[in-house]
């Protein structure tokens, strides 16, 4: 149900609760914008956020609020390794969607 996702690579996946996080990755599609999908495993509905936009990194999480990132390239330099941390508010992404803010809530 909802939009299919973007076929991509070299992106990470997280689950928080029944919600699966995909961020990242690249297409075959140069330079194309890879926004951050939240598939809900409950009622099969992929949904769409902006993101970060990195490559070949890693994520994790220790609580549902925040997603960091680590390391990977960046579409700008994608032949240079980065070994930033960035931070990713999760909430604030999904706040306009109060089920998946119910979710989250219900993942802690």
């Amino acid at each position: 149900n909802g939009e299919e996702p973007l076929a991509r690579y070299q992106h990470s996946t997280i689950f928080i609760g029944t919600l699966m996080i995909v961020l990242g990755g690249r297409t075959n599609t140069v330079g194309e914008n890879v926004l951050m999908e939240v598939y809900e495993t409950e009622n099969s509905e992929w949904k769409k956020f902006n993101s970060i936009q990195r490559f070949r990194h890693t994520i994790w999480s220790t609580d549902y609020q925040t997603i960091y990132m680590h390391g990977g390239f960046e579409n700008e330099t994608p032949n240079i390794p980065t070994n930033s941390i960035m931070k990713l508010d999760l909430v604030a992404h999904v706040k306009g969607n109060a089920q998946l803010m119910q979710k989250l809530e219900n993942a802690f």
